[in-house]
């Protein structure tokens, strides 16, 4: 069940981490909660490389949520201003309805699913670690030598790539396709961001196979 917040007084403290997605990208981007202004503005950190990827422009519509209590808190939004010094931050405009809902109905699941994927004709080993309906991310690790030589074609935003997935406790592989939304990368992993596209209804139906499963592990 889900219910309405109007003109909400925020359940947040300084600190508490915050899922930011641009709208329609259905990739997730963790953030920090830093202050807000009156009922004017929020104001929250990302990774550097995140910023990039959100986008340091203004009217960029997004999708914040949150969990308090058990409930996962949830509103529309827009970018109005961004920074990357001293911190990356963004400036999201303050909500006038906040969605509420049980935590039992959001579906972005974190896991770690051994996995394969490929970008054109390179393929390296990776994880999943965490799963929606819309899309995905999963780490390569950087400090694997084979790993960093098969990232040299991978390194593109909007590239198609797809994942080999093995479901757990099955003996059936399942491949999921969909585009390349984000990448942050660091000494030791680097994480890509999945929206899923382009896929037959078979290949939905296993994105909800690999889901129940997830959430029964």
């Amino acid at each position: 069940m889900s219910k309405k917040m109007e003109k909400p007084e925020l359940a947040l403290d300084v600190g508490a981490p915050l899922l930011v997605e641009v709208a329609g990208e259905g990739v997730h981007y963790k953030s920090a909660f830093v202050g807000a202004v009156s009922r004017e503005y929020l104001i929250l950190k990302l990774r550097v490389d995140d910023l990039a990827a959100v986008g340091s422009t203004c009217d960029v519509p997004v999708n914040v949520s949150y969990m308090h209590g058990g409930e996962v808190h949830a509103f529309g939004s827009r970018i109005i201003s961004a920074t990357s010094t001293p911190s990356p931050l963004i400036f999201v405009e303050y909500p006038g309805v906040v969605q509420v809902r049980d935590s039992r109905t959001c579906h972005r699941y974190d896991c770690m699913l051994p996995a394969k994927t490929c970008i054109g004709k390179t393929c390296v080993e990776a994880i999943v670690i965490d799963l929606s309906k819309e899309g995905c991310r999963y780490s390569v690790k950087t400090d694997d030598a084979e790993s960093v030589r098969g990232l040299d074609g991978m390194l593109a935003l909007n590239s198609e790539a797809s994942l080999k997935i093995l479901i757990p406790g099955k003996e059936r592989e399942i491949e999921l396709k969909g585009i390349v939304r984000n990448i942050s990368t660091d000494n030791e992993r680097t994480v890509f961001g999945l929206s899923f596209h382009g896929m037959p209804d078979e290949a939905k139906g296993d994105i909800e196979t690999l889901l129940s499963a997830v959430q029964n592990c």
